[in-house]
C-alpha cells in the first residue's frame, strides 16, 4: 500500500504543478490553506514513503524467509515511521493557515494516529520473546 500511495501521491503533485487548467486552481487552495513550502513538505514526504514502503517490502521478505535482519529492519522502519508521522504532523499543523486551521489540525492528528497503528503493532509482535528466539535460527 505504501508503495502505490506514496508513488500516487509524488505524481500526483508533480502532474498538479504541470497542467494549466489545474494548476492555477490547485495552487491557489494550496496557498490559501497553508504556507510556503507545504508542498515541499508534502513532496518530500511522499518520496521518503515511498523509500521506507520499499524498505518494509525488502524487510518483509526477510520475514518470510525467518531472517534475523528481516526483523531487524522491520523495527527500524517502524520507529523511522513513528517518528516520521510525529514529524510530519507538525510540519503540516505548523504551516496550515486560513479559516481551516482546526480542521486541519483535527485531520493531521487523526490521520497519524490511525497511520501509527501498523507500526505500533510492528514493535508489538516483532519484540515479543518467542517471535526473537524463532528468528535467530
Amino acid at each position: 500500500m505504501g508503495l502505490v500511495c506514496g508513488g500516487v501521491g509524488t505524481l500526483f503533485w508533480i502532474f498538479a504543478a504541470r497542467i494549466p487548467q489545474f494548476a492555477n486552481e490547485f495552487e491557489r487552495s494550496i496557498n490559501t490553506q497553508y504556507s510556503e513550502g507545504y508542498t515541499t513538505l508534502v513532496l518530500t514526504s511522499s518520496c521518503f514513503y515511498f523509500l521506507m514502503s520499499t524498505c518494509q517490502v525488502a524487510c518483509g521478505v526477510g520475514l518470510l524467509k525467518n531472517k534475523e535482519w528481516g526483523r531487524t529492519g522491520s523495527l527500524g522502519y517502524a520507529v523511522i515511521t513513528i517518528l516520521y508521522y510525529i514529524a510530519y504532523t507538525i510540519g503540516t499543523i505548523m504551516m496550515s493557515k486560513g479559516s481551516s486551521i482546526l480542521l486541519t489540525v483535527i485531520g493531521s492528528l487523526g490521520g497519524s494516529l490511525v497511520a501509527l497503528i501498523y507500526p505500533i503493532c510492528i514493535l508489538i509482535f516483532l519484540t515479543r520473546p518467542n517471535v526473537v528466539e524463532a528468528l535467530k535460527e
